[in-house]
């Protein structure tokens, strides 16, 4: 699943159902669905099963080819280049009932909710969570599946989602940031905090916003000030690009290019509304500077860097320009002309300063005089003082022979050390750690001395600790602020608000009334930061989230870092003992529920700590079973019977077999072979003397058996046998077998059934031996309709039946695919292509 944010609301995505993920403008990825609706998403797009285009991904089944570009569901083109299949999309089987929506609870019973309708289920609330953790609490008598789960939005306190079918649900207030956490999210309004909420409205699409109908614009722009914010941001992405509109290279003309745009489609707007619109977006949102809209500066006598001490800068109005650039000229200091031209200087002056910088203002409003100091510090330049007021130029040196170049207080780096635990961060003096120990894959055991254990990504850290400030927060009411310290006392500060939080090295802003001693942070947890002397703040939004988690060398409130093999997710760690022989009671109290439990079973294993079965069942017998029943998953009586004839025993069973899997192949944090599992059927594989390469996959049968090692040994080919899908476990040692003949890629040809069934075989194996890093270049089918006469095919098919709940789509989408025989959903076993010489000649014809 794939979160995208619109402009409205979060959508859950399947990954089958992305038709492209591009890089666009600003730093971010734009996500077009197969249905044509448009998303984005910022930082690093997890692995999906999409193939390479361009800079970004596709699924060629959504594409469609105009000429030399492809085209996709949004519209948007892309240079032609030769795509291969999609892989094919895994349907991992959970154990719950086809269809399921929701699981929910009527006089203390639970009942599964599907598509077809509803039916009772023996298990209790603590079970159903236990045993399927696709399951999540919308209330206390509701549970959703998740993966049916498509769209999310905030409300009052709570959140609303709708299913893929069209139903809506509420979360109950006090389960709304636990179910958010579920989607990796700390609320639904958005995937990314640090992102401003209008950019997510703003989009560039794939026609041009001067020169389109006006009626497709206003579908997609229907008020004023969203079509002029879309082409201020189409302006922005163009000059990005090195498209630079010549008409539009001052606001004048900028304004001018905007109305006509703007009149074509109806909407009646002055230039002073563009004026007030470009201040929102540029200074107010901060989401655009004035030259990435492609504006030029007209006069650069608006704007001097000092030859000697550029980070003074004179601030002086229009009226005043000859005589204060001849002064500054003079001192050899910046100048900038404030008022409503006095931007796009500013933003090329920064351009050539460092900071912090000095102030002067002469004979301008205190509002110019702020903007300037807030268009500086938004461009990375502060100013550690209020811009000091000049009354006369003739003073100018006297106030110049007074300041020295400002030093700019540089945050204390922090102390202390993040750790991670499960859910949470914990800020560690250096004297509590014990040690630092390697623990895979790639991550540090981190043990303190009073016996808690942690995790950091590494390297360890040698950073050291000190003396720490009193105080705890600076705070701002009315004029006038406030230093609070640890003893619980408060004191005015001598400064104002800003300058006495900027002078401090171990402040870092939280908001706009606040300042945090960041040496004080002990806990990080779910939207919130604790002190070591038990004050809490809520996690900053915006740019201030950015720069505390910067600062702070952390991901989130709960993270240090990225959690590609989904260690935290999972909850794995390194238990000092083995978990097979505790106790009942050390049990219950360190694992929170059976997928932490199992999980850390076999993550024991994985580690090369423990050895036990060789394979699935004999690994949930020893030693699986004997834990769950200790930890009160299995009663003594279930654990006595045969695994196939007890239910409770094989959703336990079922459960660590998608748990494993998914430790496999979504996580990769070990394999099958690496585990120690053996593979049961080792004659099911042959690797070919000759041709080693092409690779004769056969589904299943005796008599294909048989035709099939017949042809392996004449044409050397290699040859696997399956019994229905292929399976990770025996593809793993095949390609083992394999790579010590032959390194390079492969050739399948699929000797099976020729139906909805025998379809997804090849392409399955084919995405098994890519995951193992083996390129396969070439997908060939023995058994087709073209190898039959017209009424031969007819007469050895069968009609397709959905026996199934899911059956109907996997047969239209085979029908879809393949063309059916003569289009109709009809099917045809492989063995109807006999006798043996018809099934050489036609493997002859596709080697070549």
């Amino acid at each position: 699943m794939l979160l995208v944010q619109t402009a409205d609301e979060v959508l859950c995505v399947p990954e089958g159902e992305v038709a492209s993920v591009m890089p666009v403008f600003p730093d971010r990825w734009r996500v077009v669905l197969g249905d044509g609706r448009v998303g984005h998403r910022t930082g690093a797009v997890p692995e999906g099963p999409w193939l390479a285009l361009g800079d970004g991904w596709v699924r060629p089944e959504w594409l469609r080819r105009e000429g030399d570009f492809w085209v996709d569901p949004g519209d948007y083109r892309y240079a032609y280049e030769p795509l291969g299949e999609s892989p094919l999309l895994e349907q991992e089987d959970d154990g719950l009932p086809a269809g399921l929506l929701t699981v929910e609870s009527r006089d203390g019973d639970w009942f599964w909710c599907t598509e077809t309708g509803e039916f009772p289920s023996d298990l209790k609330r603590a079970q159903l969570l236990d045993l399927y953790p696709q399951l999540a609490l919308v209330s206390e008598k509701l549970l959703v599946y998740l993966p049916r789960v498509r769209r999310l939005r905030p409300g009052d306190g709570c959140g609303y989602l709708w299913l893929d079918q069209g139903l809506q649900l509420r979360t109950a207030h006090s389960l709304y940031y636990n179910l958010a956490a579920r989607f990796g999210l700390e609320t639904f309004a958005t995937i990314d905090p640090s992102v401003p909420s209008t950019m997510w409205k703003m989009r560039e699409f794939h026609y041009d916003l001067t020169s389109a109908e006006p009626e497709r614009i206003l579908r997609d722009c229907p008020s004023e000030l969203l079509f002029c914010q879309q082409l201020f941001w189409q302006a922005a992405a163009q000059f990005a690009r090195g498209q630079v509109n010549e008409s539009a290279r001052d606001m004048a003309g900028f304004a001018q290019w905007v109305l006509r745009a703007a009149r074509r489609c109806g909407f009646e707007m002055t230039d002073q509304r563009i004026y007030r619109w470009v201040q929102l977006v540029v200074q107010d949102q901060g989401l655009l500077r004035q030259r990435q809209l492609g504006l030029a500066e007209q006069n650069r006598e608006r704007r001097l860097t000092g030859s000697r001490r550029p980070y003074v800068v004179l601030l002086a109005p229009a009226r005043r320009l000859e005589e204060a650039r001849e002064a500054a000229q003079q001192a050899g200091i910046s100048l900038l002309i404030t008022g409503n031209r006095g931007r796009l200087p500013l933003e090329y002056l920064a351009s050539e300063l460092t900071g912090p910088l000095h102030l002067i203002a002469w004979e301008i409003p205190a509002a110019d005089a702020r903007s300037a100091r807030q268009g500086f510090a938004q461009l990375g330049l502060e100013s550690p003082c209020a811009p000091h007021a000049l009354d006369d130029l003739g003073e100018l040196k006297r106030l110049l022979s007074g300041l020295t170049k400002p030093q700019e207080v540089r945050r204390e780096p922090l102390r202390r050390i993040p750790l991670e635990g499960f859910e949470e961060l914990y800020f560690a003096d250096p004297e509590e750690i014990e040690s630092w120990v390697p623990s895979p894959p790639g991550r540090w055991r981190v043990e303190l001395k009073d016996g808690r254990v942690y995790h950091h990504p590494g390297p360890p850290d040698a950073r050291s600790g000190g003396e720490r400030s009193r105080v705890l927060w600076l705070e701002e009411r009315g004029d006038q602020a406030f230093w609070l310290w640890e003893d619980g006392s408060e004191t005015t500060a001598e400064l104002p608000f800003l300058e006495a939080g900027q002078q401090h090295p171990d402040l870092i802003r939280i908001s706009k009334q606040r300042w945090v001693n960041f040496q004080r942070i002990r806990w990080g947890r779910f939207k919130k930061f604790c002190l070591d002397t038990g004050e809490e703040f809520r996690t900053p939004e915006g740019l201030l989230g950015k720069q505390l988690r910067d600062h702070l060398g952390i991901l989130s409130a709960t993270e240090v870092s990225a959690d590609p093999h989904g260690l935290r997710a999972l909850q794995l760690r390194d238990y000092p003992y083995e978990i097979l022989r505790a106790s009942a009671e050390q049990l219950r109290a360190d694992f929170a529920d059976l997928n932490a439990l199992v999980g850390n079973v076999i993550w024991q294993v994985a580690c090369g700590r423990y050895r036990y079965a060789d394979t699935f069942s004999g690994f949930f017998y020893r030693p699986l079973q004997a834990i769950l029943y200790r930890a009160g998953y299995l009663t003594r009586t279930q654990v006595r019977q045969p695994l196939r004839s007890e239910a409770a025993k094989l959703k336990l069973y079922y459960h660590f077999c998608v748990l494993l899997n998914r430790m496999v192949r979504q996580y990769r944090l070990f394999n099958y072979r690496e585990f120690g599992f053996k593979d049961a059927f080792p004659g099911n594989r042959m690797v070919g003397t000759i041709q080693p390469q092409r690779i004769l996959l056969v589904e299943k049968g005796d008599k294909l058996r048989r035709n099939a090692l017949r042809l392996g040994r004449e044409l050397g080919m290699s040859v696997v046998f399956l019994k229905g899908m292929p399976s990770l476990l025996h593809t793993e040692y095949f390609v083992y077998a394999l790579r010590e003949v032959w390194p390079g890629p492969v050739e399948i040809f699929f000797y099976g059934d020729f139906d909805h069934a025998g379809w997804d075989i090849g392409p399955a194996f084919r995405d098994q031996l890519r995951f193992l890093g083996v390129d396969c270049i070439r997908l060939e089918r023995l058994v087709l309709p073209s190898c039959f006469g017209a009424e031969e095919a007819m007469l050895c098919s069968r009609p397709l039946v959905a026996d199934a709940a899911n059956y109907q789509s996997r047969i239209e989408r085979f029908v879809r695919e393949s063309g059916g025989v003569q289009g109709l959903a009809r099917g045809i076993h492989a063995n109807w292509l006999q006798p043996f010489g018809r099934v050489q000649e036609r493997l002859e014809e596709l080697l070549g």
